[in-house]
């Protein structure tokens, strides 16, 4: 048995609740697959969706897990972070298929700065 020795004397290393790689890794992950299911709909056979789905959670877990063995995180925190960022997947999947008129029409500079600022804000 090795331990692992981490620096925790600096307060901007410590690690919070919930994993934003696990966030990030399943909200990318959904909707990549959305995107592969919604661009390509005459090859999107049960079989080819259901591979593309395995391959995407297959990546989003090696991701999610990975923080969990290097030490980063718990359990918990990569289990709320795959939930909030799924939640986040299918939100966004729903703002881009109904208002993505306002992402490409004449106002979308303006949305785009919106969207950076919100972002910016709410990254730690």
């Amino acid at each position: 048995y090795q331990r692992r020795v981490r620096d925790t004397s600096n307060e901007e290393h410590e690690f919070a609740f919930p994993s934003t790689h696990a966030i990030l890794a399943s909200s990318v992950s959904l909707l990549t697959a959305f995107h592969h299911i919604d661009s390509y709909p005459s090859h999107s056979s049960t079989l080819v969706v259901m591979v593309w789905f395995m391959f995407v959670l297959l990546w989003s877990s090696c991701i999610s897990f990975s923080r969990v063995y290097m030490g980063a995180h718990s359990f918990q925190d990569i289990a709320a972070g795959g939930i909030i960022g799924t939640l986040f997947g299918y939100l966004l999947r729903y703002f881009f298929s109904n208002y993505s008129h306002l992402l490409s029409g004449p106002h979308y500079i303006s949305m785009w700065i919106i969207i950076f600022i919100v972002i910016l804000h709410l990254h730690p």
